[in-house]
C-alpha cells in the first residue's frame, strides 16, 4: 500500500479529539494542520520545479526542496514560541504529511 493510500486514514483517525488534555474540544486535525499539510506538499514541488529549472539533477533537487520545506516548518514552530506561541508538535506532524505527498508528486516528475 502507498504512502499515499495510508495517509487519508491516518489524518481521519487523529480527527478526533485528544482525550485527557485541555484541549478536549479541540481536533487534531484542524484546518490549521491541512493548511501546513498544503504549503509543505506546494512549497516542496515548487521549490523542486525551480531548483531543477536551474541546473541541479532530480535526485539532489528533490532532496534540496524537500529539507527546504521541513527546515521552513520547523522555523515556523520556533517563531511561534519565539513570539508567545505554542511550538505544536502537530504541525510537524502535518508538515510531514504534505512532504510525504510531495515526495511521491516529485519522484513521479523524476
Amino acid at each position: 500500500m502507498s504512502p499515499a493510500a495510508l495517509a487519508l486514514p491516518l489524518l481521519l483517525a487523529l480527527s478526533g479529539s485528544r482525550p485527557g488534555t485541555e484541549a478536549d474540544a479541540r481536533p487534531i486535525v484542524a484546518t490549521d494542520h491541512v493548511q501546513h499539510s498544503l504549503v509543505s506538499f506546494a512549497g516542496s514541488v515548487y521549490t523542486f520545479s525551480v531548483v531543477r529549472a536551474a541546473g541541479l539533477e532530480a535526485r539532489e533537487a528533490s532532496w534540496a526542496a524537500l529539507a527546504t520545506m521541513a527546515a521552513a516548518g520547523v522555523a515556523k514552530e520556533l517563531s511561534d514560541r519565539a513570539r508567545g506561541g505554542r511550538f505544536d508538535g502537530v504541525d510537524l506532524i502535518a508538515n510531514a504529511v504534505g512532504l510525504a505527498i510531495g515526495g511521491m508528486l516529485i519522484r513521479a516528475m523524476r
